[in-house]
């Protein structure tokens, strides 16, 4: 009996052609090295075949691959987010190369743990060739021919001389990130004002007593309380803005294994030491909010999408300037700690010279970022973008430059899920 894939294409394959293809894979350099990942893999396939995918989360993964006791939180142990990141990568990196040609495909899409599988002509449909050409327009088709191929050996030799040799670059990455790929970038990180909690001992070093604030009696007890600290010594409070959320620092790792994959040379910089001159020159990629980042306001001045943070202190937000029907005219967060919708911000837009490109990820909270830099750095998540993109703009030609705003789903401050909640082709 065929099985019916939960995917958007709503194809029809059958479970001895999903298992063929997984036993591939396994047994591939890329996974067979890698003893957790093959397992990971194996488990969740097959109980999608099974068709019990509704049952896949990361407390069962936890437990069943991982082998985490019952109390297992995956708020305290992100070893199942880890290894899903890790095999999105192997999956995408195989079927670049390993896996081009083969008839099934296994995706595991950007913020779920239930594998997708697709047919390859689902994925890249052929035109087919005319079965008979009448006598009298053999020679036209000839000369059609000639000229097609004169015009893909064109395009070969671009791309070669634009390219580093030997990159099988997917289609997704070429198509999203054509005016990024071989060009040096920048990606600056934010320097939040920050405050780093110590607990020392006396005697304390004068240089630390010199840039360092000690805190009172109450304020002490409630840092211990929060991080539950040992008892001994005092808490010191030391201001820093040399310092990256976790969450940017996230996405730069994601954004960095792409620039690697495509050959792009990227360096990296604090935002602090940005100035005009510096982002007029390079294609740059900036990471965190307006509070953080002071250059995001200035770049996202004139685009529908805008990240704010109010004055009186209340909850930063996504404006809207101008929504569309159904659609709210702000963003922000919204539930418990224990589960919530935050939401970050992506925009893809003209650099300050025609020859050059911004990208700038936005979280309204620092966990949301990553799973918005998964749609720019996975296979899968290139794929539902510029599905989106294509739908918006369907007459599009030339770089893609966009806004979407990505909805992300959390559970105890575990991302579970993410969606693109609005989007404008800019």
């Amino acid at each position: 009996m065929p099985l019916e894939i939960h995917d958007p294409t709503r194809v029809s394959i059958a479970p001895q052609d999903v298992y063929s293809e997984l036993e591939l894979l396994l047994q591939s350099p890329l996974f067979s090295r890698s003893e957790k990942l093959q397992r990971f893999l194996r488990f969740v396939c097959e109980i999608t075949v099974q068709g019990n995918a509704s049952q896949i989360n990361e407390h069962l993964i936890g437990i069943e691959v991982f082998k985490r006791g019952s109390d297992y939180n995956p708020g305290e142990d992100a070893i199942v987010r880890r290894h899903a990141h890790a095999l999105r990568q192997k999956l995408q990196e195989y079927y670049a190369n390993e896996g081009a040609g083969h008839a099934v495909r296994v995706e595991m899409p950007v913020g779920r743990y239930v594998p997708v599988f697709r047919r390859l002509e689902d994925l890249a449909p052929e035109t087919p060739m005319p079965a008979h050409v009448p006598q009298g327009h053999r020679w036209r088709w000839l000369l059609l021919c000639l000229a097609a191929i004169a015009v893909f050996v064109a395009g070969w030799l671009t791309a070669r001389t634009s390219l580093p040799p030997s990159r099988n670059i997917a289609a997704p990455t070429r198509e999203l990130w054509s005016a990024w790929i071989g060009k040096e970038a920048i990606l600056s990180f934010s320097n939040p004002t920050a405050a780093v909690a110590r607990q020392l001992v006396d005697p304390v070093p004068s240089d630390i007593l010199t840039h360092s604030v000690l805190t009172t009696q109450k304020e002490e007890s409630a840092v211990r309380a929060k991080f539950a600290l040992p008892i001994g010594g005092r808490i010191y409070l030391e201001p820093t803005i040399a310092q990256t959320m976790m969450g940017e620092a996230i996405a730069a790792t994601q954004l960095a294994t792409l620039f690697a994959r495509t050959g792009t040379p990227l360096q990296t910089l604090e935002n602090r030491f940005l100035s005009w001159e510096n982002l007029r020159r390079e294609n740059h990629v900036l990471l965190g909010g307006d509070a953080e980042n002071h250059w995001v306001n200035a770049i996202l001045e004139r685009c529908p999408f805008r990240i704010n943070t109010p004055a009186d202190g209340s909850a930063r937000r996504i404006i809207n300037t101008s929504p569309s029907a159904g659609e709210p005219a702000s963003y922000r967060v919204v539930g418990t700690e224990e589960t919530r919708e935050e939401y970050a911000l992506i925009s893809m837009v003209q650099g300050l010279t025609s020859a050059h490109e911004f990208l700038i990820i936005c979280g309204v909270n620092s966990p949301a970022t990553p799973l918005a830099a998964e749609y720019l750095t996975t296979d899968s998540g290139m794929q539902q973008l510029i599905r989106a993109l294509r739908k918006a703009a369907p007459n599009h030609a030339g770089a893609w430059h966009f806004q979407a705003i990505i909805k992300v789903d959390l559970r105890d401050k575990v991302p579970t899920g993410a969606s693109i909640a609005a989007l404008r082709v800019l």
